[in-house]
């Protein structure tokens, strides 16, 4: 197989590696907060031609969750998001028109992270994830 992007497979191997001896421990954590984006640019593909579009989004909130193990120096996590979020504009090419609606989304990764140890003072990580989202907006088209 040939690919244009060998350190970045070299790195993904690296980090999935397993660690001989090492113990393992699980952990868990919940988070939630607002979204503080005000403004989403966006490319619009209408089956050929392809224009800047952006929404206006006035406030929102997110929660998710992480399950995960963690070995002597790696970590390996599926999280998942979602949010919630209010539209007061919607701009497409040169349309601007105001818009009354809601929106959400859902995010859903796998993460790996493995530390490397530089002195006794310093440590370094590198990490890699591979995700799916997926962003509803229900109202826009209506």
């Amino acid at each position: 197989m040939k690919t244009k992007y060998p350190h970045l497979l070299s790195l993904a191997a690296l980090l999935c590696m397993p660690l001989a001896h090492a113990e393992e421990s699980r952990y868990w954590s919940v988070q939630g907060g607002l979204n503080n984006v005000s403004d989403w640019p966006a490319r619009v593909n209408f089956g050929g031609p392809v224009v800047d579009a952006s929404l206006k989004i006035d406030r929102g909130f997110q929660f998710g969750a992480v399950l995960g193990k963690q070995y002597d120096r790696a970590r390996y996590e599926i999280e998942y998001q979602h949010g919630q979020f209010d539209i007061t504009g919607a701009t497409v090419a040169a349309v601007s028109q105001a818009v009354d609606a809601s929106g959400k989304y859902d995010a859903l990764s796998l993460n790996a992270y493995r530390t490397f140890f530089i002195n006794e003072a310093l440590s370094a990580y590198a990490g890699l994830g591979l995700g799916y989202g997926r962003i509803n907006l229900p109202q826009i088209g209506g």
